[in-house]
């Protein structure tokens, strides 16, 4: 079914996203927390797939006194990183 295939390519990519996302603070030690809608998701998906639905971001936790350590860490895997109105988020988009 197409519409599945759609819903599976976007599922595929988000978490392409949060495995390089994963790695890049993994390999310099800093702790972080997938939460928000896919954290939700995967809990929900294992249980009950027909009620899993998905979000198109990925939310972390992190210490915000590690904030340069992150950007370094992400800007070798693609990542930019941007600090509006006290509010962190990272992107995958180019500059």
């Amino acid at each position: 079914m197409l519409a599945n295939t759609i819903f599976e390519d976007a599922v595929e990519r988000l978490f392409d996203v949060t495995m390089r996302f994963a790695a890049a603070l993994d390999a310099a030690g800093i702790p972080y927390r997938v939460v928000g809608g896919l954290a939700v998701f995967v809990h929900v998906d294992a249980r009950d797939p027909m009620a899993a639905r998905l979000t198109k971001d990925v939310d972390v936790a992190i210490d915000r006194k590690n904030l340069d350590a992150i950007r370094a860490a992400l800007e070798p895997y693609g990542f930019t990183f941007r600090l509006r109105q006290s509010v962190c988020s990272g992107s995958d988009k180019p500059k």
